[in-house]
């Protein structure tokens, strides 16, 4: 599969995920037309985002082209005037993360970017927005604070609190199944942090061990 193919299927997934469940299927032939190779690898991801324990969230198969022009952004790179870039820490389906430093204030943030196939797409990119917009409005201590929205040269950016440690599911697979004891007080702050959401009228629709 070239490049801009597999682009094209991770943007109709990605928008795919945004339509209501019960039209989903026919969204997605509407938007292949008679590409049936196109629907069939869309339909392809999206089975696959339903298997239980199954993390999509891993590098990506091309590289990511952005407005640097490189595979990824080198360190040292300065963004908006203010982010200086210091390393690359995570690679998923639908964008990158990096570890870059508020110049202004000296702060570790962490910087999410979509990929330029859904940033080109006007859909994902209003998503994109409205999702940073929504999670600034979520405060609390069990919730990653989200702190701006930022364009640098035509690639939006969204600013994060630069949090160490691991994902649950990258625990689990390095030191099995928790006891109940160890279990309740993660479960509790989960669920703490999901009413935290819902009282701003967020809905997560991808809560998995991996995210």
């Amino acid at each position: 599969m070239s490049d801009a193919r597999w682009d094209r299927v991770k943007a109709l997934f990605g928008e795919a995920l945004e339509t209501p469940a019960e039209r989903r299927a026919e969204w997605v032939r509407q938007e292949c037309g008679s590409d049936l190779e196109l629907q069939r690898d869309v339909e392809g991801l999206l089975r696959l985002h339903q298997t239980p324990d199954l993390v999509l969230d891993r590098a990506p198969l091309t590289p990511l082209n952005g407005w640097w022009g490189q595979a990824e952004l080198p360190a040292g790179a300065v963004l908006s005037g203010r982010h200086r870039v210091v390393r690359k820490v995570a690679s998923g389906g639908l964008g990158d993360v990096y570890e870059a430093t508020d110049m202004e204030t000296g702060a570790r943030v962490a910087l999410k970017f979509v990929r330029t196939a859904l940033g080109d797409s006007p859909v994902a990119e209003a998503r994109f927005v409205r999702e940073v917009k929504l999670a600034q409005t979520i405060s609390h201590p069990n919730v990653c604070c989200t702190l701006s929205l930022e364009m640098h040269e035509g690639q939006r950016y969204c600013v994060m609190e630069f949090l160490e440690g691991e994902t649950l599911a990258e625990r689990l697979a390095a030191q099995g199944a928790f006891t109940p004891a160890e279990a309740l007080p993660i479960v509790r702050q989960m669920c703490e942090a999901l009413a935290a959401a819902h009282a701003a009228g967020v809905v997560h629709r991808d809560f998995k061990p991996g995210n």
